[in-house]
């Protein structure tokens, strides 16, 4: 005679202690299955979506470098390092009239020159620039 769950022998001797042991048991093995089901894949969904929102945080990051790139690439780099006068500075920004930033080394002004090139004007202010190994490198920085 099998004593099992489902034939409901509790009262039968022969099958009580039999009939709680395959009972328990059952119980047991479904549990595991349950959890090695439903662990892996909440691990996997986990990972999934991980990975999605790393791709559209990396694809956005990379967007950006992209489009620097080629503009970079694009645009040959010429730097033209010119002296104004104070009466050519005053004409190119229409008596310096907009300010379109401050740096460390001066007011930089937005002005236009004779032929229609729209230029940032730095004036310097009296600090010893001569000695300064940072202003070359932030006027190639902001030509780019």
């Amino acid at each position: 005679m099998l004593c099992n769950c489902a034939t409901r022998l509790e009262g039968n001797p022969l099958c009580s202690k039999v009939k709680d042991a395959y009972c328990s048991n059952k119980k047991n093995t479904i549990h595991i299955i349950l959890i090695a089901v439903i662990v892996p894949v909440v691990l996997v969904s986990l990972l999934v979506v991980m990975c999605i929102l790393w791709k559209l945080c990396w694809k956005g990051k990379s967007e950006d470098h992209e489009d620097y790139s080629m503009y970079e690439e694009e645009t040959p780099l010429h730097i033209d390092i010119r002296r104004f006068t104070y009466t050519e500075l005053k004409l190119i920004t229409k008596d310096f009239q907009s300010i379109i930033g401050k740096g460390g080394f001066g007011i930089v002004y937005h002005g236009t020159l004779e032929n229609g090139d729209e230029v940032a004007v730095k004036v310097l202010m009296e600090t010893s620039i001569a000695e300064s190994k940072d202003f070359l490198p932030e006027v190639y920085h902001k030509t780019n």
